[in-house]
């Protein structure tokens, strides 16, 4: 049996977004921050962020506004300083 349908149910609205102003750009890093943790399955104060590293990710948005390059940035960030716990 063909479901006739179908394509009207598969339709979807399109919104068009402009870019993140630096209001945004804390709840964007906290979000960001905590999707990391949850993708390695710890809480987020466990992979913590300095405020300087808070600091170098809002200049970075602030000049690119590019969000895969913010959370990629972030992973950078936090296993840096990982490794720097590690060390100590």
């Amino acid at each position: 049996m063909i479901f006739s349908g179908f394509w009207a149910l598969t339709t979807r609205v399109v919104c068009k977004m402009g870019t993140p102003t630096h209001s945004h750009i804390p709840a964007i890093l906290r979000s960001m921050h905590a999707a990391y943790a949850e993708e390695r399955g710890v809480d987020q104060w466990m992979i913590p962020l300095t405020m300087e590293a808070y600091e170098v990710l809002a200049v970075d948005f602030s000049r690119c506004a590019s969000l895969r390059r913010s959370r990629e940035l972030i992973r950078i960030l936090v296993d840096f300083g990982q490794s720097e716990i590690d060390h100590s």
